[in-house]
């Protein structure tokens, strides 16, 4: 959950570096597959403009819920 949380400030604010920087202690932590990580890195790519990586975010993936699709297509 505060991994979600950090995502979820660093997307409030624009702040793509930092997070970057969480999405790759994700990876470092095993939890690309949490399905909640995975959403917010989604939302703070898609609030910073980044819509590529989001969607790349997206495809990578592996279970995805209503959620993920709205965070997505919104």
């Amino acid at each position: 959950m505060t991994l979600s949380t950090v995502l979820s400030v660093c997307a409030r604010l624009g702040a793509l570096r930092v997070g970057k920087c969480m999405q790759d202690q994700v990876f470092k932590m095993g939890l690309e597959g949490n399905v909640i990580v995975d959403i917010s890195i989604i939302d703070m790519y898609c609030k910073c403009g980044r819509v590529e990586m989001a969607n790349k975010a997206f495809d990578s993936m592996k279970e995805k819920n209503v959620r993920s699709w709205t965070v997505i297509l919104h």
